[in-house]
């Protein structure tokens, strides 16, 4: 064999360079993922701002559509917290009842003949402030129903509004269907805070009065 092919077998085979990575570009019509999903609300101006640039009225149609699904899943789930805060009171309301109705005053008598009777009733108070504390959230909860928006007729019946063109008209109908939905959503999530506190504060109001009785 001669050197130049014993040269040729003994040099290292060359691996190929590997292709370069390209990261694809982002679609432009993707929602942006870092934007927070819920707070905070887009203004009324801004909502009008953006919905200006939909050309299509199929788009308007979609956002109004959406909208409405949305405002028929905060009914649902208005419905829901009703229940459960009408629950919390009746239970709160009860349960004083029968805790301190029947046995209550009878503890208070018997506080005064041991030594430690100054701490059974503070306890007795202290489960008395629990329970009063549980109906107060349950009931704000319930009042918070007072007030919210409503599809309202001036505003779908405005005559500036109802002598614009069709595709101006639905983008007004959706900038106002979508500002009753935050309106709706931001009281059922305060309505939701309160009735959890309330139900942290009836389990504690068992507790304490589990501990009194004992």
């Amino acid at each position: 064999m001669s050197e130049q092919a014993e040269v040729e077998a003994e040099a290292p085979l060359e691996e190929p360079a590997p292709a370069p990575i390209t990261t694809p570009e982002p679609d432009p019509v993707t929602p942006a993922s870092a934007d927070p999903p819920i707070a905070p609300f887009l203004s009324g101006a801004e909502l009008v701002r953006r919905l200006a640039a939909a050309k299509d009225e199929g788009v308007i149609e979609e956002v109004c559509s959406r909208a409405e699904k949305q405002l028929a899943a905060e009914d649902a789930h208005a419905a829901k917290l009703d229940a459960r805060a009408t629950a919390l009171f009746a239970a709160a309301g009860f349960s004083m009842t029968v805790a301190f109705s029947f046995g209550g005053w009878a503890l208070l008598d018997n506080a005064r003949k041991v030594p430690s009777g100054q701490l059974i009733a503070v306890a007795f108070v202290f489960v008395l402030a629990l329970g009063v504390a549980t109906s107060a959230f349950a009931l704000r909860a319930l009042l918070l129903t007072f007030g919210q928006k409503f599809p309202d007729e001036r505003d779908i019946f405005r005559p500036e509004a109802l002598a614009k063109t069709k595709i101006q008209y639905k983008r007004y109908i959706a900038v106002h269907l979508w500002l009753v939905w935050q309106d709706r959503f931001e009281r059922n999530e305060r309505r939701a805070g309160l009735i959890r506190t309330g139900q942290f504060l009836f389990v504690g109001f068992w507790l304490r009065s589990s501990c009194c009785r004992s």
